[in-house]
């Protein structure tokens, strides 16, 4: 299991990573909380139809290659938050996020991506 000791005197980290621990009580829940979170804001001047919102990621075990998480979003706002998390099984098994790219589509369309600078 990782070790959770806060690497951080910053009152602002410390609070995140006790948010996503809060109700953690046993070392099975904690380990299962452990891992990677992103919150994603992004902005859409055209509200019509779904859009989805796309993270890939590579994780530091998993070799060459590319995970992906969806969300689909209907009620689109001017302003909007996506979020998604490598946690668990998942992070015990292939590692930290080594790198990542996130992208709204409509349809097929990429309206807008963002990415990391070890993306590929």
């Amino acid at each position: 299991m990782p070790n959770y000791t806060p690497r951080s005197l910053d009152p602002t980290i410390l609070f995140e990573q006790q948010h996503h621990l809060h109700g953690a009580v046993t070392q099975a829940q904690i380990k299962e909380r452990f891992g990677h979170y992103y919150t994603v804001f992004w902005k859409a001047d055209d509200r019509t139809g779904p859009v989805t919102v796309r993270f890939e990621y590579q994780q530091a075990l998993s070799g060459l290659s590319k995970r992906v998480q969806e969300q689909v979003v209907d009620d689109i706002h001017r302003n909007n938050i996506s979020k998604f998390q490598v946690t668990g099984a998942e992070y015990s098994k292939s590692g930290r996020v080594i790198s990542w790219r996130v992208s709204v589509m409509r349809g097929k369309e990429e309206l807008v991506s963002q990415q990391s600078a070890l993306w590929n």
